[in-house]
């Protein structure tokens, strides 16, 4: 009686006995072997036990175990993160080395059978990618991008900067450094779980791995993305921002803190302040840019002329105090005016004028750290109070939302940051410094 057995064979493999899990075994292999075990489907997508699909209310629960190709459009991998690692691997920042497969446990297979003497490895069962399936559409694309050079995207994003596809190209064909996918190489983990089991392993990969605070990751790596380096840049330059007024290993102040802001905030704010390509844009004008590094720290030395607590070497007394009565040095504020500062150094940018000679902006900043007359909504009178005060009922509704107790009854407000607050708090700055409702600006209304 005739047998049809599809046996997979790595080569030079070791191995380690983990407890209570079995062998895992690690290979050392190439991107071509690795892609024509893509593209023959060797290597298997499980929709159950990894992402599952992109359009989840097309499918039905029996799809979930249909085992697909990794190159399966309809897979809930997102091409544009697989393009960006594509190009990260090219320009040499792709650290991870490692891939992970699973040979599956089945009923009627039998287990990989590893030749000590010989460190071969022969897989007959299912082969799956319970973790790495972006990593794995990532080296399809470079060697696919390598047989196919007419399909490299025009763009592709990394980290907030575009690529272009005649520059992949030129990495590819590097004639110093050609990407050859025969001599380039990655580390395989196998693992040899059943299918329960190997869900376990993908939680545990990705749902029990601590993601590190976010502040660190930017301090690990402030050149990553064109927020980070504006705000690296602001650090550098700015003795407000110095590093020793930044927080820089917390995404929070603590309550016995000093420091002025977060490096998470700065990057955030930086991120927000103006359109992404504007800034990458100006990173190729270098004048351009140091120029606009230099207003947003004049902009905020300024501010602490209405708020002395901005400056340096101010307590943490000193500060929490402004918090506790104050939005100027609240996190969200941080939002709002980094982004009317763009607005008005963009001004004066376009203008060809030069904001060192101009009052315009600092004008903006004593009408916002000064005081307005508004109504208040809880006794219907005309009040005067400071534009920053957390008692100034025209952020209600705005950045400030109802806290009710359990009774329904509303007990005070509290401080809500999101995009639309921030949005709404950027809004209301433009309304009390007298802007209309355009971008960009010159100098406030007379």
């Amino acid at each position: 009686m005739s047998q049809l057995v599809a046996t997979t064979q790595l080569t030079d493999v070791t191995h380690i006995d983990r407890r209570g899990i079995g062998p895992v075994y690690r290979a050392t292999i190439s991107l071509d072997q690795l892609y024509g075990a893509m593209r023959r489907a060797v290597i298997r997508y499980s929709p159950r036990y990894q992402r599952g699909f992109r359009k989840w209310g097309e499918m039905s629960e029996d799809d979930l175990d249909v085992l697909l190709p990794i190159a399966d459009k309809d897979l809930q991998i997102s091409n544009d993160r697989a393009a960006m690692m594509a190009v990260k691997y090219l320009q040499g920042r792709l650290y991870t080395s490692h891939i992970t497969w699973n040979a599956r446990r089945e009923e009627g297979m039998p287990e990989p059978d590893f030749d000590d003497e010989l460190s071969t490895l022969n897989i007959e069962s299912t082969i799956t990618v319970p973790d790495t399936a972006h990593r794995h559409r990532a080296y399809y694309l470079l060697v696919h991008w390598t047989l196919h050079p007419d399909e490299i995207p025009e763009t592709v994003d990394v980290d907030g900067t575009k690529v272009t596809g005649e520059e992949i190209k030129s990495r590819l064909d590097d004639p110093e450094e050609p990407f050859t996918p025969a001599e380039e190489f990655i580390h395989c983990d196998v693992y040899v779980l059943d299918e329960a089991a190997e869900g376990y392993l993908y939680d545990e990969f990705n749902a029990d791995a601590k993601p590190v605070a976010t502040a660190v990751a930017i301090s690990h790596n402030p050149t990553k993305t064109p927020s980070r380096r504006f705000m690296s840049a602001l650090m550098n330059s700015s003795t407000l921002f110095s590093a020793d007024e930044v927080e820089t290993r917390g995404n929070t102040i603590g309550s016995k803190s000093r420091k002025l802001v977060t490096n998470a905030t700065l990057d955030a704010a930086a991120k927000t302040m103006c359109k992404a390509d504007e800034l990458v844009e100006l990173e190729q004008d270098p004048e351009a840019y140091n120029d606009l590094v230099a207003f947003i720290g004049a902009f905020f030395e300024e501010w602490a002329r209405h708020f002395p607590e901005f400056l340096p070497g101010k307590s943490a007394a000193e500060r929490h105090l402004l918090r506790d009565r104050s939005l100027a040095l609240s996190n969200l504020m941080f939002h709002p005016l980094m982004r009317l500062g763009y607005d008005l150094w963009r001004g004066h940018f376009e203008n060809d004028e030069d904001w060192r000679l101009e009052d315009d902006w600092k004008n903006v900043l004593a009408l916002l750290g000064g005081s307005v007359e508004t109504e208040d909504p809880d006794t219907n009178k005309k009040i005067k109070t400071a534009v920053m005060g957390r008692d100034n009922p025209d952020w209600r509704g705005r950045i400030l939302v109802p806290r009710f107790d359990d009774d329904g009854n509303r007990r005070g407000f509290v401080l809500s940051s999101t995009r639309q607050t921030r949005d709404a708090a950027y809004a209301y700055l433009r309304e009390v410094a007298g802007f209309g409702g355009g971008a960009k600006v010159a100098s406030p209304a007379a």
